[in-house]
Order: structure tokens, then sequence, then C-alpha cells
């Protein structure tokens, strides 16, 4: 099996240019953009990890030694991480719509999104991003190439994270801090209860719920309480 990713490479930042074009935010458009702050551990991997996968794909002999015998078992599941992340990033774009942004921000008419994807992970294109770099780890057999992304992408999310609740929280109040009780952050708050479902076949009784101008958002939150007392999933949410 080719240990090489450039071909992942490729797909990925071509992805990545693809909706950075496609989904453009005018200066005026943008009504809150806090800094990020860089640590130095993040800054020491973001030099690192580019050169380390150049290096890879340029001339994997001279990194060798970082080599990591994987059975090929896992290097083909590397593989289905990758088609995987593609997927789910591909989902995630289609829900967020123009609420996505590459930077951390808040826009005049953002929207609180809670469908798709969002309906039970609040951040699952970061999950998507924890994928990637899985597969490149098991597809590159090299804890250095596949080790570096992770690090790197660890330490961003680490910082990006909180800055996005917290902005979300201060834009949307309540009913974001419902939506963060009925949801993980990475990976469902009701893994094994959604996992059982699938296993089983049951099906569930859902309800799609869209607040107004007119609906203020202790009522849509009531709404959505009743209906889960009620065994009703909740769908979507969105103001």
């Amino acid at each position: 099996m080719a240990r090489n990713p450039a071909p992942f490479y490729l797909g990925y930042f071509a992805h990545r240019a693809y909706y950075f074009r496609k989904v453009p935010h005018a200066s005026g458009s943008v009504v809150q953009q806090p800094p990020e702050p860089a640590a130095g551990l993040a800054l020491f991997l973001a030099v690192l990890t580019p050169v380390a996968n150049i290096l890879y794909v340029a001339a994997p002999e001279r990194l060798r030694w970082a080599s990591w015998p994987l059975p090929a078992w896992l290097r083909w599941a590397g593989l289905g991480f990758a088609i995987g992340s593609f997927a789910l990033l591909e989902w995630c774009h289609a829900t967020l719509g123009r609420n996505w942004s590459l930077r951390v921000q808040l826009l005049k008419d953002h929207d609180l999104v809670v469908g798709g994807p969002y309906r039970r992970v609040r951040r699952p294109m970061y999950t998507t991003g924890l994928l990637a770099n899985a597969s490149v780890l098991l597809l590159s057999a090299n804890w250095l190439v596949g080790g570096s992304w992770l690090a790197l992408h660890i330490c961003q999310f680490a910082v990006r994270i909180p800055l996005e609740e917290s902005l979300m929280l201060q834009r949307f109040g309540d009913a974001y801090r419902h939506y963060m009780r009925t949801t993980g952050r990475l990976l469902p708050r009701d893994l094994g209860a959604l996992l059982q479902q699938v296993l089983t076949g049951r099906q569930e009784s859902v309800l799609f719920i869209r607040s107004g101008p007119d609906r203020a958002y202790k009522e849509v939150i009531t709404a959505m309480d009743v209906a889960k007392g009620a065994g009703v999933r909740v769908l979507a949410f969105a103001p």
C-alpha cells in the first residue's frame, strides 16, 4: 500500500480554497472578530508541520527514522478515515452555508445552526479535522508527519473553541446555553444511546422548531423541553 499522502493533501487544500472563495464576507458584515492568541508550541508546530510534510513527499527516505510499522488493515482504516472526514466536512459546509468563516467571527445576521451534523455536536468541523489528522498518521505510517498535524490542530482547537463558544453565548444567550446542555462539543453527548438506536434500527419522532422575530427565546426553549419530555427529538432550532 502506498505511503504517500500527497493526493490527500491536494484534495484537502483544494477543498478549503474552494469554500474560502465561495463564502466571502465583506468587512461590513463582520460585527465581532476577537484576536486569536498564538502559543509558542503552536507557532513551532506551524513551522515544523509543513516542513516535515513537504520533506516526506519529496524525499521520504530522509524521514525513514520516524517510520511507524503498522499492519495493512490499519493503513486501510486510514483511507476510511480520510473518506469519512471529507464527507463530514462537506456536510458541515452544506449545513452552515454563509455562516462559515475561516476566522473566529460573528456576522450581523449570524444564525444559530443546529441542524445536520450540528444536531448533536457543536463543533463537528473540528471533529472532521481530527479524523483527517488520524488518516494522515495512518496513511503515512510516520509519527512525525502525522503526529505534527495532530498536535498542531489540537493546539489550534484548544484556542479557537473557547473563543467561538464565548461569541455564541454573547450573541444567543440562554438559547445557546440550552443548546450546550443538549449537545457534545466534539462528539454526541448521547453517543451510547445513538449507537444503540442505530444498531437496533429504532426510529424516533422528530420536531422542527424555528424561532422568529416575534417569538422570544423562552417560548422556543419551552417548546423544545415539552417536545423532549414527550419523547420527541428536536431536529432544528434556528433564530
